[in-house]
C-alpha cells in the first residue's frame, strides 16, 4: 500500500504526573533523523541535570520505519517499551517522547513504572498538537531553454512549488509534487505542454525532450 502522508508531533508538548513522590516529566517533539534525536535527548538532559532518570523512545520513517526504547536504568521493559507502544497506538512516526523522572523515596515496583511512564507519555501525546504531513517528491529535470521555460511557466499557473530553475544550456528546474496526486500533476504538465489531453500514468515522469536528473522524498 502506498503511503502518501503520515502523522507526527506539530508542536513540542510536555506532561507531568507524581506516583507515590516520583515526578515524571514527558516530552514530546517532532524529529527528522537519528541526529536530531540525539540532540533533543541532550537537551533535556541539560534541563533536568538532578534527574534520576531520562527514559526514551522513538520512531522515524515512512516507507521503512525504524524504533528505538531506552529504559535509562528502570528494570528492563519498564519504561521504554511502555512510551514507545504509546507513539504507535497514536499512529505516529517522525516522534520522540522523553520522560524524565525524579525519584520521590517510595519503590513504584515493575507494574508501578509501567503504569506511570505509559500514563504521563498519554496524557503528553493526547494533549500535543499533532500534524499530517503530505510526502513530496522532489524532482530535478535538465532541458532546452525553451521547454524549461514553458514547464516554468506552467508551474506557477498550477501553483506548483518551484525550487530551483537555472537558464542555460541545457537548463535546469527543481520542483515538488504530493506523491498522493503526482501522476495527475504529471498529465496536468505535459497536456500543456503537448497542447493535448494526456491521461495520468502512474510511475511516469517523462516530460518530452527533458532528462530526469533525480527525484527524492521529501518528510
Amino acid at each position: 500500500m502506498k503511503i502518501n502522508s503520515y502523522l507526527t508531533i506539530k508542536i513540542p508538548n510536555s506532561y507531568e504526573l507524581t506516583s507515590k513522590g516520583s515526578k515524571f516529566i514527558a516530552y514530546s517533539f517532532q524529529v527528522r533523523d537519528k541526529q536530531q534525536i540525539e540532540l533533543k535527548i541532550e537537551e533535556i538532559k541539560n534541563l533536568h541535570p538532578k534527574a534520576r532518570h531520562w527514559c526514551y523512545a522513538w520512531k522515524i520513517g515512512v516507507k521503512e520505519f525504524h524504533s528505538k526504547s531506552f529504559d535509562d536504568g528502570e528494570p528492563a521493559g519498564s519504561a521504554g517499551k511502555p512510551i514507545l507502544n504509546q507513539i504507535e497506538s497514536f499512529q505516529l512516526t517522525q516522534c520522540l517522547v522523553v520522560v524524565v523522572r525524579y525519584f520521590g523515596g517510595t519503590l513504584l515496583g515493575v507494574p508501578g513504572l509501567i503504569k506511570a511512564y505509559k500514563e504521563s507519555c498519554w496524557n503528553c501525546l493526547n494533549q500535543a498538537e499533532k500534524t499530517e504531513i503530505l510526502i513530496l517528491n522532489k524532482f530535478n529535470y535538465s532541458g532546452p531553454f525553451e521547454k524549461i521555460q514553458s514547464i516554468l511557466s506552467i508551474l506557477k499557473e498550477l501553483e506548483v512549488r518551484v525550487c530551483s530553475f537555472k537558464f542555460g544550456d541545457p537548463s535546469f528546474i527543481e520542483f515538488e509534487l504530493p506523491i498522493k496526486d503526482e501522476s495527475i500533476w504529471f498529465a496536468k504538465i505535459n497536456s500543456r505542454l503537448e497542447k493535448k489531453r494526456i491521461n495520468p500514468d502512474e510511475n511516469n515522469y517523462q516530460i518530452k525532450d527533458c532528462i530526469l536528473i533525480n527525484n527524492e522524498l521529501i518528510l
